[in-house]
C-alpha cells in the first residue's frame, strides 16, 4: 500500500513549475527485482487543473530514455539534451517508467542514440505484443507496464552494463570535471567511453559531466539561500560566470538568476513498491 508523504525540496527532475500543490499527485514506485537492473524506478501522475486554465512543467534532462503511458498508448522518448516543457490542462493522468542508462539497448533496441530528443510509439521499437494501456489505477498501471518490459526479456550485455556505470560515475562523483577523469573512474580510454556513451544514449562524456554539475547548481539554488553565482560557478569547475550561464540556460531554459528567485510551492507525492 501507497504511503503518501509532503516534500517540500525539488522533486528530482522537475524543475520549479507553476503547477500548484492541491492540482497534482506524483507517486513513485520501486520496481520488481527482476527489472530493478533496467529501470529506475515507475511513477504516476494524476492532475486536475481548473477549467480553461493550463500549467507549464519543465523536466529537467537526464541521460535515460522513459516509457511514458497517456492517452491509450505506450510511447519510449530518448535522451533528452534540454528541459522539456510538460503542459497540464483539465484532468488526466500518465504513468512511465524511468529507465537506467543503457537500458534501451538491453531491451533490445538496436540504435537508443537514434531516438535522442525524439519519441517513438513504444510498441515500433520493441517486439512485445501492445498491451491494452487504457489505465487510471496507478497500481494496476505499475503491475502493466512491469510485464509490457518484463516480456521483452531484457538483457544488458558488456556495452550497455558499462553506459550505466558510466553515468552513475558522473552523477556520484563530484570532483569529475573533465572527460579524462571520467575516463579515469570507469577504467576506459577516452576513445572507447566517447564510444559507449554514443551508441548507447547518443550524447558525449562532456555533456554527462555538463548535466551532472548543472544538477549539482540546481539542488544548491533550491535551498533557499541565496549564493554567489561567480563563486558556484568556479566550484562547478567553470571557468567564469558566463560558461556556467551559458550551460545552464542551454539546460533549463533560464539563467541561474532568474531560476533563483522563482518560487516553488510543495508537491504531494508517495512512495511505494512495485510488486513482481
Amino acid at each position: 500500500m501507497s504511503v503518501e508523504c509532503c516534500v517540500t525540496h525539488q522533486v528530482r527532475g522537475l524543475l520549479k513549475s507553476d503547477v500548484r500543490t492541491d492540482e497534482r499527485i506524483l507517486r513513485w514506485f520501486e520496481p520488481s527485482e527482476a527489472l530493478a537492473p533496467y529501470v529506475q524506478r515507475i511513477w504516476s501522475a494524476q492532475w486536475n487543473v481548473p477549467v480553461g486554465e493550463f500549467r507549464i512543467q519543465p523536466i529537467l534532462p537526464y541521460p535515460c530514455a522513459n516509457l511514458v503511458v497517456s492517452g491509450g498508448r505506450a510511447t519510449l522518448f530518448g535522451v533528452a539534451t534540454r528541459a522539456a516543457l510538460q503542459r497540464l490542462e483539465g484532468s488526466g493522468s500518465a504513468f512511465g517508467a524511468k529507465l537506467r542508462p543503457g537500458a534501451l539497448r538491453a531491451l533490445g533496441v538496436e540504435r537508443p542514440f537514434a531516438i535522442r530528443n525524439k519519441s517513438i510509439i513504444a510498441d515500433s521499437l520493441l517486439s512485445v505484443e501492445p498491451s491494452n494501456w487504457e489505465l487510471d489505477d496507478p497500481e494496476i498501471a505499475v503491475r502493466e507496464i512491469e510485464v509490457y518490459l518484463g516480456r521483452q526479456n531484457p538483457k544488458h550485455d558488456a556495452v550497455s552494463h558499462k553506459a550505466d556505470e558510466i553515468v552513475q560515475a558522473a552523477e556520484t562523483h563530484r570532483s569529475i570535471l573533465a572527460v579524462s577523469d571520467l575516463a579515469e573512474a570507469v577504467s576506459l580510454s577516452a576513445r572507447s567511453l566517447q564510444d559507449i556513451c554514443r551508441r548507447t544514449l547518443g550524447v558525449s562524456p562532456k555533456w554527462l559531466i555538463r548535466c551532472f554539475r548543472l544538477q549539482e547548481a540546481l539542488a544548491r539554488l533550491d535551498t533557499g539561500a541565496d549564493p554567489n553565482l561567480s563563486a558556484l560557478a568556479l566550484d562547478l569547475g567553470y571557468f567564469d560566470q558566463a560558461h556556467f550561464t551559458r550551460d545552464f540556460k542551454m539546460i533549463t531554459g533560464v539563467s541561474p538568476s532568474r531560476y533563483r528567485v522563482a518560487k516553488r510551492g510543495p508537491q504531494r507525492v508517495s512512495t511505494s513498491r512495485a510488486s513482481s
